[in-house]
């Protein structure tokens, strides 16, 4: 029955999005859920030391509660925004409630407190997938851009964890990923060299993402410039929503300050939310090509599924979350997503 509501979900979604419809109803099909916005390095590339929020972790009441309405339409929950999501002291009960429901589970770390211990308990917990972000293929690139962090180790837990799934025959998906910045693009090959073989499921290229705020240290980093000329609507606000540890909401991943918030889960539903004036008016304003009236949008550098709107469309209508989460690296090398 799940499976048919998450079907019939998905159709009503991509129809919208290519009728131009900016009231899709429905749900999204994608959670990104910020357990905690605490972290434990300091990364040149990220807007937390930028960022006017408080740190802080979401109560285990409001993630239930954040679940329990999205059963039945939302197909992926990603534990991680702006944190660390190992910092969570209760990441296995959230990841445990989410597999109790029938969500895939999904999370990104930087990988620096996963020791074996850890990694036998992410292995038993059921996690769908997980992304270990290295960004560096040498010691000395590391410690230029994840401040706090130790290579060497990050090496050591990786390979130790991969070393523990292969021996168990079971665990999540597991990929390492290299955002391309200023600093490291003259390691990605080696990256990729370094990895390939290695046990994991895929190696990700992804660029870096500049955020809305006060970021002009970190577009400075960036090696790819924000699009130019006629662009499909972002596939985003059609299919996914942020929840911030406070349970305010987000349009879009990338918006890790905080700059547009279009609800707020300790006073509304999440299909309020979803079904908004706030989020409503700012679909219209993709669909109609207003991007540079958009804060959130204007300098985005991402390609956000744009070979075409029927391309997007399809994606959304054909592909479970689920699966796009596995194929994102073959996604990504064919320019699909960014």
């Amino acid at each position: 029955m799940d499976r048919l509501r998450r079907t019939r979900n998905r159709l009503r979604l991509a129809s919208a999005y290519l009728r131009g419809d900016p009231s899709p109803g429905g749900l999204p099909l994608d959670l990104n859920l910020e357990l905690t916005n605490r972290c434990d390095l300091q990364c040149v590339m990220c807007p937390r030391d930028v960022c006017d929020r408080p740190i802080g972790e979401m109560a285990l009441p409001l993630f239930r509660d954040v679940v329990d309405q999205a059963l039945g339409a939302v197909e992926l929950v990603n534990l991680c925004l702006a944190g660390e999501p190992l910092l969570y002291p209760r990441i296995f009960e959230a990841i445990a409630y989410l597999k109790q429901r029938g969500l895939f589970a999904y999370l990104q770390t930087n990988a620096n407190a996963i020791d074996r211990e850890t990694a036998g308990r992410i292995i038993d917990s059921g996690l769908d997938a997980i992304i270990f972000s290295i960004d560096a293929a040498t010691p000395e690139t590391y410690a230029a851009i994840r401040g706090g962090g130790d290579h060497d180790r990050v090496v050591r837990n990786v390979e130790g964890f991969l070393a523990l799934r292969r021996k168990q025959g079971r665990g999540p998906f597991a990929a390492v990923q290299f955002v391309v910045q200023r600093d490291n693009a003259h390691e990605r090959e080696a990256f990729r060299r370094r990895w390939a073989g290695s046990g994991v499921d895929a190696v990700r290229f992804k660029p870096l993402t500049v955020t809305p705020g006060k970021t002009d240290r970190i577009a400075e980093l960036a090696v790819s410039a924000p699009r130019s000329g006629p662009r499909p609507p972002c596939i985003r606000p059609f299919r996914a929503l942020g929840v911030l540890w406070d349970g305010r909401v987000i349009p879009c991943c990338h918006d890790l300050c905080g700059s547009t918030i279009v609800g707020d889960l300790n006073h509304e539903r999440l299909a309020d939310v979803w079904r908004g004036s706030r989020i409503v008016a700012l679909r219209r304003m993709q669909l109609q090509g207003r991007y540079n009236e958009i804060p959130l949008c204007r300098g985005c550098n991402r390609k956000n599924l744009n070979l075409s709107r029927w391309t997007a469309g399809l994606a959304t209508l054909l592909v479970g979350s689920g699966q796009v989460a596995r194929r994102m690296s073959w996604l990504e090398r064919r320019g699909i997503i960014s």
